[in-house]
């Protein structure tokens, strides 16, 4: 059974218009029971089109969805519906990364964290940049010609000198990358139409912060591409 909400439902001055993960409320967005659909799970769903799971609900039990409107007099017009959906993914699946075990693995030894590819983890630019790297073949530069905010020291130094070197990142206007703040979906998207690779799923805004298991699946198509664009 698939129900309809809106941001605008709730009028008692409580409510926060994101998801119990801290992601923006928008249409695609839906409410699911993680024990049933884990979060992360995309479903086509007839008449309304990509849906990720990404919310929850006190009545969001077993095969109960809730999909997000983007006002209320469209979730009223939904209603309640039976239906079948085709489901897309189901939360992170290991078969998924199968071509990027081997560059994960080595990713995470520059990221010092080791073990656990903690992929629901939110992914730094300087962790992406890495990984861009191993994907693209390109090795690190020990140099000290980097980008204005980034140390000599810092971790991800010379794989950025390199990547800045074959113009894979130029940075912004003011010279500088920003390492060690988070990925946001502009930033990839951005990156991404250089190779000519769009979302399929088009579930995310420009502000979403991304996990290093999206921005995994998002550069799987580097694997056939060349080094630069």
């Amino acid at each position: 059974m698939a129900f309809a909400y809106s941001p605008e439902e709730c009028t008692d001055g409580t409510f926060v218009p994101r998801t119990v993960n801290g992601t923006e409320l928008r249409p695609g967005v839906m409410a699911v029971d993680p024990e049933v659909l884990p979060f992360g799970s995309i479903l086509d769903i007839p008449g309304y089109g990509l849906a990720q799971g990404e919310d929850t609900g006190g009545a969001i039990v077993g095969n109960t969805i809730d999909l997000l409107f983007p006002s209320r007099d469209a979730a009223y017009a939904w209603g309640k519906q039976e239906l079948q959906a085709v489901l897309l993914r189901k939360g992170w699946h290991e078969w998924q990364l199968e071509p990027l075990k081997e560059i994960l693995a080595a990713a995470l030894n520059s990221f010092k964290v080791g073990g656990d590819p903690q992929l629901d983890r939110t992914i730094t630019r300087a962790e992406w940049a890495v990984m861009v790297a191993r994907i693209l073949g390109i090795a690190p530069k020990p140099t000290c010609a980097s980008f204005r905010d980034v140390p000599y020291m810092h971790w991800a130094a010379p794989t950025l000198a390199a990547l800045r070197e074959r113009e894979v990142f130029k940075g912004g206007t003011d010279g500088r990358f920003r390492p060690d703040e988070p990925v946001v979906w502009s930033d990839l998207a951005a990156f991404l139409a250089r190779y000519g690779i769009s979302d399929p799923h088009q579930i995310y805004v420009d502000s979403d912060a991304l996990t290093r298991g999206e921005v995994l699946l998002q550069l799987r198509p580097l694997l056939a591409k060349p080094a630069t664009p």
